[in-house]
C-alpha cells in the first residue's frame, strides 16, 4: 500500500464520502482555506484530528499507527502515540477506579526534573500515590531517583505479563512512620478498558499488600 501524507490521507476521504471542502469546514468547523492547509498537512494537532476522525467516523490515528501515513519525523508517531494514550487514559481510567471503588481523582504530576536524572510522573492518584508515566517506564524516565541508595526497586509482572513498578524508600519507612514510603508506577501506554482494569486492580493489591506489610497507616 503507498503512504500518503497525513492530509491528503483525509482529503481522500472526504472525497469517498461525497462530500466537498465547504460541506467538509462546517463539520469541523472551520473555513474553508483552513480546510485545504489540512490536506496539504504532513501531520495535525491530536485534537484537531481527533475532531476529525469523529465527524468523519475514521480513525486516522489507526493510519498512523499501522503505517499508513507518510511522516519523515519517527517522534511525531511516537507524539501522537502518546497523546492518544493519554487521552484515552482520561476517558477510561477514572471509569474503572469507580469501578474498584477506589478514589477517581487523578493530579497532574509537575513535569520538571528536581536535579539531573531525577524527573516526576506525569500523573499520580494521590490517595494511594499510583503513578502514571506517559510512554515510558519510572525508571527510564527518572533512573538516578530508582538507582539511590535508600531506594529499593522491583519490577513485578501480573498474570498478563504487564509491567508495575514499585518503588520503596527504605529512609521514609525508617524514619516517618506516618508518612507513605510505596510508589506504585505504570507506564501509561494504550491499552484496552480490560486491560486498565486489570491492571490497576493489580496495583491496589500490591498497594495493600504493602501497606500491611509495613503496617502503614496514613
Amino acid at each position: 500500500m503507498e503512504k500518503k501524507i497525513l492530509g491528503q490521507i483525509i482529503k481522500d476521504e472526504v472525497k469517498r464520502q461525497g462530500l466537498k471542502g465547504i460541506d467538509f469546514a462546517e463539520l469541523i468547523p472551520c473555513s474553508e482555506n483552513h480546510i485545504y492547509k489540512i490536506y496539504k498537512s504532513t501531520s495535525l494537532d491530536t485534537f484537531l484530528l481527533e475532531r476529525i476522525s469523529k465527524v468523519l467516523n475514521h480513525n486516522f490515528f489507526e493510519d498512523i499507527i499501522n503505517g499508513n501515513v507518510d511522516m519523515e519525523n519517527p517522534e511525531v508517531i511516537k507524539e501522537f502515540n502518546n497523546r492518544r494514550a493519554v487521552s484515552q487514559f482520561m476517558e477510561i481510567v477514572p471509569e474503572v477506579l469507580e469501578e474498584l471503588k477506589r478514589s477517581p481523582i487523578i493530579s497532574f504530576g509537575r513535569p520538571i526534573e528536581l536535579q539531573k536524572g531525577i524527573q516526576t510522573p506525569d500523573f499520580i492518584i494521590t490517595d494511594y500515590w499510583i503513578s502514571f508515566t506517559i510512554g515510558e517506564t519510572f525508571m527510564e524516565r527518572s533512573p538516578v531517583h530508582c538507582n539511590q541508595s535508600c531506594i529499593r526497586y522491583e519490577k513485578i509482572q501480573n498474570k498478563e505479563n504487564a509491567e508495575i513498578e514499585v518503588l520503596i524508600n527504605e529512609y521514609v519507612l525508617q524514619t516517618r512512620p506516618n508518612s507513605n514510603p510505596i510508589q506504585i508506577n505504570i507506564k501509561l501506554d494504550y491499552k484496552t478498558k480490560d486491560e486498565w482494569l486489570k491492571i490497576m486492580k493489580y496495583a491496589f493489591e500490591l498497594y495493600d499488600y504493602f501497606q500491611k506489610r509495613y503496617r502503614i497507616r496514613l
